[in-house]
């Protein structure tokens, strides 16, 4: 009797022992809580996009952007881990432009602007070569920033 309550009592260390070897947390990389995914802009009704941006110079060239506003600049595009979004917000203080969604909120912030820059479009145009950072942050406070690239677009007033 002695003997099977030993063997049991020593199973029972050795299975809880293999337990907390397996069980113990494993180190993986670091995740982003969300990824910024390439968006391709509609035609709003007023026929362009008022900001236009890129996360690299040669996205921009080849027309992938992670962000773009209507013609007002009242509404921005982006996709996130592969869904559209669709916020709602514009100009404020702090930043060129805060936008919220129901689980998002994202801020588009200008460090640097260049001149005028000669796209082709109409005489009425305007566009500036930006450069910023755009903040994306979700509903339990996770951001995502990037350094981003693209074009303001203004129409001029004559």
């Amino acid at each position: 009797m002695k003997t099977i309550s030993s063997l049991i009592l020593v199973s029972l260390i050795s299975a809880s022992s293999l337990f907390s070897q397996t069980s113990a947390p494993r180190l993986l990389p670091p995740r982003a809580p969300f990824v910024l995914d390439t968006v391709a802009p509609m035609a709003p009704p007023g026929g362009h996009s008022n900001y236009l941006v890129s996360l690299t110079e040669d996205d921009f060239k080849h027309d992938r952007f992670v962000f773009y506003t209507d013609s007002n600049a009242t509404m921005a595009f982006l996709r996130i881990n592969g869904n559209d979004l669709v916020l709602t917000g514009g100009p404020n203080p702090e930043h060129i432009m805060a936008y919220t969604s129901k689980y998002f909120t994202a801020t588009l912030s200008v460090s640097k602007s260049t001149p005028v820059v000669n796209t082709g479009l109409s005489d009425d145009k305007k566009v500036m070569k930006i450069e910023g950072r755009l903040c994306v942050y979700n509903s339990k406070g996770q951001m995502v920033a990037k350094d981003v690239t693209g074009h303001l677009i203004t129409l001029v007033k004559k």
